[in-house]
């Protein structure tokens, strides 16, 4: 455990990843897991892209008479 918290260490001075700990429950590893899966944050035109991309907007998909929430 000491040996992957050095490991983990050397990436809490990421501007990124410390913005993300700004966030109440988010701790070094949620905020460096949170940051690889976006990667460079420009690349969403907007909020809601990103929020789409980690599809945490609720979407309802409708095919004739079959609804998939």
């Amino acid at each position: 455990m000491r040996r992957i918290d050095r490991e983990l260490k050397k990436y809490e001075d990421i501007e990124e990843v410390k913005l993300l700990q700004t966030i109440p429950g988010i701790g070094l590893f949620s905020a460096l897991i949170i940051y690889s899966e976006i990667g460079d944050i420009s690349r969403f035109p907007s909020s809601s892209k990103l929020l789409s991309y980690a599809e945490t907007i609720p979407s309802v998909r409708q095919s004739s008479d079959v609804i998939q929430y």
